[in-house]
């Protein structure tokens, strides 16, 4: 109502009136519809607001930008991480940003990629590490790309399947799966795979906030499937895990660092960046992906 949003902004009601009938006249467009449980904003009322938005970060970033012309290398880095990244190049390069900088403060925030797209957008990250899906696509983001890896589907090493030397959607529609959210790049990608191609499935067994290593006791000594980083197959094969050669599920995805486009960048942030690139190239020139035999 008019009152509460008067109250929240410490003025009064008469004078917050004024105000939207000043923007309403300015405008040419009425921009709130009026009722008796109070305000909803007009299609034009939407289309100010996310304008009002915008000119708020703006601000916000023009204020960070003049406190650190003011403080040097002070500052604070709000930093998200998918859970899906590799952790190591994560706390690696936080490590070294946190030796050199030992002014600086960072929030690490670790979250699932769809509710850091939402976080950046708002302003409350300065950048996010996560790979590129719908979610990122769809807002107006920057996308510096650190590397590609691929994912293949596992089960327990002695898994009636595993004897087969090809597999195909059809031959593990029955199956049952231990997945991530909907919300998760992976799983969207395995409902799209058998949607397209009119299989039924895939059956979820247990859905979980993703965590591919955390899941692997669940699925050893059992009939059920999951996915891996091919990166990490080694690792899996060590706890009783192992490939299916399934060849319609195997996904490629691109990793990378998102910022706000047009968002000013700090130097703290520029400097993350870098050691994330930095330590993408000392990892052993990592190719593209391997593919999981």
């Amino acid at each position: 109502s008019m009152g509460r949003a008067a109250e929240a902004l410490g003025m009064s009601q008469p004078a917050l009136t004024k105000a939207v009938h000043r923007l309403e006249q300015q405008a040419g467009l009425p921009l709130f519809v009026r009722n008796a449980k109070g305000m909803l904003p007009t299609e034009a009322g939407q289309a100010f607001l996310q304008r009002g938005r915008q000119i708020w970060l703006q601000y916000a970033d023009a204020m960070r930008e003049m406190q650190h012309m003011r403080g040097g290398q002070l500052g604070r880095l709000r930093v998200g991480f998918s859970s899906s990244v590799e952790a190591d190049l994560v706390v690696d390069a936080i490590r070294q940003l946190v030796s050199e900088r030992p002014a600086a403060q960072l929030l690490l925030r670790e979250r699932l990629a769809s509710e850091l797209v939402t976080l950046l957008v708002a302003g409350e990250l300065d950048l996010i590490l996560a790979p590129s899906t719908d979610a990122t696509r769809k807002h107006d983001l920057d996308f510096l790309h650190l590397y590609s890896d691929q994912f293949c589907v596992i089960a327990d090493a002695e898994h009636r399947l595993r004897r087969r030397r090809s597999l195909s959607l059809e031959d593990i529609s029955q199956e049952q799966w231990v997945l991530p959210s909907r919300d998760v790049f992976l799983r969207q990608w395995i409902d799209r795979e058998f949607a397209r191609r009119s299989v039924d499935g895939p059956h979820v067994r247990v859905e979980a906030e993703f965590g591919q290593v955390s899941m692997w006791p669940l699925v050893r000594g059992s009939p059920l499937l999951t996915i891996c980083n091919v990166n990490n197959l080694e690792k899996a094969r060590s706890s009783g895990l192992d490939a299916l050669r399934v060849a319609d599920l195997v996904a490629n995805r691109e990793v990378g660092v998102l910022t706000r486009k047009g968002a000013w960048c700090s130097p703290l942030a520029q400097r993350l960046t870098q050691l994330l690139k930095l330590k993408v190239q000392a990892s052993g020139a990592r190719p593209r992906h391997r593919r999981a035999t």
